[in-house]
């Protein structure tokens, strides 16, 4: 059991408790209010003066997949067997107990949606994790959580200048997925069709894209200019998909043509300099844009492109394009639980929820030296500012 007292308690799900106590057992969230008392044995943190938030969910990242950002190579998450891989699953490629996650500790990133790179037209499937546990088991949350797909640069150099095989083109891009599409919807109509009688030869990649094509399962579209996210659109609409589009670089540029499209927007990175032509174009104000167009938006670190020690910084740097306090912290806490489908389970601190809560000696989206002091994981404390 674990007490936290006297915090400022940032709920996601009401105004802000201050001097709020929360209580925390067997990894939940027990009970959030003043003046509670633990039995025997309990964990107690004077939080007095602190900032109890929950933990932030990222998104959109490469975290677990990777090393460390140092070691960050395009073939280390991206499979260059194929472009079209959707049988490739994050969880085969996880390392629960990569360094990387401490920086997620700092940065107050408890939740993380990873999986393969953008080098693939599909290359397989995301899944959400922990991040602390130990094991796959211990930090898994969902898996498979999206089908993560390409458009633009990206497998146009992974596979057409580095490798000579194409896509060499957009065009090629969109005719591959759409072809694939087709054959699959092929597959899935041929096993229903013919349900007691011969079925077609079992087919991983087929199968694999079969909880897409049921809607089961969002697309998770890596695009970043207007027209691979009209592309991705399209083809979406075509074969019935739900999806998200990631990155959405271009996105403050009509964002009215994207209501009623995507599932939600997952807006970033932000804090870099554009390493190529389709992100010339990155700006804070993506997320105002969207976000006043009535679009669901979540921010992204795309981690290793962002360190996790700045994923509030980044957020908090949004707030200048004319976003309200309230609509960044929704951003990196309910709405990317929202649009995972965790929300049942992570994004705000009430009775129920998963206990994953950071202490903050301060607003992280207002001061710039504001750092996490403690990091509470499923009931755990996985990072202290003191101990450090």
């Amino acid at each position: 059991m674990l007490l936290i007292k006297n915090a400022n308690v940032m709920t996601m799900c009401g105004p802000m408790e201050e001097n709020c106590d929360i209580l925390v057992d067997e990894g939940k969230i027990v009970k959030v209010g003043k003046n509670l008392t633990a039995g025997d044995g309990a964990i107690i943190i004077d939080a007095t003066g602190l900032m109890a938030t929950p933990g932030f969910v990222d998104a959109h990242c490469h975290m677990g997949m990777l090393a460390t950002g140092t070691d960050y190579d395009l073939y280390a998450c991206n499979e260059a067997a194929d472009p079209i891989l959707p049988q490739l699953r994050a969880v085969d490629g996880f390392d629960p107990r990569s360094e990387s996650f401490k920086t997620a500790y700092k940065g107050g990133v408890t939740t993380i949606a990873t999986g393969p790179g953008s080098g693939n037209i599909i290359g397989g499937q995301f899944a959400v994790f922990k991040t602390a546990g130990g094991t796959i088991e211990k930090s898994l949350v969902k898996a498979p959580a999206a089908m993560k797909a390409a458009f633009g640069q990206n497998p146009m150099r992974f596979y057409g200048q580095a490798q000579k095989r194409g896509p060499y083109t957009r065009m090629g891009i969109a005719a591959q997925l759409r072809e694939f599409l087709t054959e699959a919807r092929n597959y899935a109509k041929g096993k229903e069709e013919n349900e007691e009688g011969k079925k077609p030869p079992y087919n991983e990649k087929y199968e694999a894209m079969l909880p897409v094509l049921r809607r089961e399962m969002p697309m998770k579209i890596h695009a970043h200019r207007v027209d691979d996210m009209e592309t991705a659109i399209r083809l979406c609409e075509e074969f019935g998909l739900r999806f998200t589009l990631d990155h959405c670089t271009q996105g403050h540029i009509d964002p009215a043509a994207l209501v009623g499209k995507a599932e939600g927007m997952i807006v970033g990175p932000f804090l870099y300099v554009a390493d190529k032509q389709e992100v010339e174009d990155v700006s804070f104000s993506t997320a105002a844009a969207l976000h006043k167009a009535g679009l669901k938006v979540a921010i992204a670190s795309d981690w290793p492109i962002i360190p996790m020690e700045l994923f509030p910084l980044q957020a908090g740097l949004s707030l200048r394009d004319g976003l309200s306090e309230e609509d960044v912290w929704k951003m990196i806490t309910v709405n990317p639980a929202e649009i995972l489908g965790i929300a049942d389970r992570v994004g705000t601190i009430e009775e129920g929820k998963d206990a994953d809560i950071v202490l903050f000696n301060g607003n992280p989206l207002r001061q710039i030296g504001v750092y996490a002091q403690t990091t509470i994981i499923n009931g755990q404390i996985v990072y202290s500012a003191e101990k450090e």
